[in-house]
């Protein structure tokens, strides 16, 4: 029998694949430190379960493609949205608004995925992140 006779579709298939590989990806506790180092934590540990899981079909894209593009495809279930509620927590707590915090979260979301299909080191990714963090905090509002 065949993976759809246990899975509705290839689309759901997808979200259960995501959703596995993205349940590794642990969310700081507030006792870690301020919102911004909870944040950089959060998205150092995303990149990391993401280069762990570089190709998912053994590079055949009608098998699977790689994590990146499956999230790029909108392979979003439980796990994913747990993420991007926990990004979205976490930046509100460093006071940004409705109005700011969807491009957040997307500067963040393409930095981490460009980040996780390239061969660069941790330290270079880390650097980066650490100055796109800082670059985003003048869009928050004062508290």
């Amino acid at each position: 029998m065949t993976v759809y006779g246990y899975v509705a579709s290839k689309e759901a298939l997808d979200v259960l694949v995501i959703d596995r590989i993205l349940s590794g990806v642990q969310i700081p506790s507030a006792d870690v430190g301020p919102w911004d180092e909870r944040l950089r934590l959060l998205l150092i540990d995303a990149r990391r379960v993401l280069v762990e899981q570089p190709n998912l079909g053994d590079g055949h894209p009608a098998v699977g493609g790689g994590a990146i593009e499956l999230l790029h495809r909108g392979a979003f279930g439980p796990e994913a949205s747990r993420l991007v509620t926990a990004v979205n927590d976490l930046l509100r707590e460093g006071g940004f608004g409705d109005a700011h915090l969807d491009a957040c979260f997307g500067a963040l979301f393409i930095y981490v995925t460009g980040y996780a299909e390239q061969p660069a080191t941790s330290d270079i990714f880390e650097i980066g992140l650490t100055a796109l963090i800082q670059g985003l905090k003048p869009l928050a509002i004062p508290q």
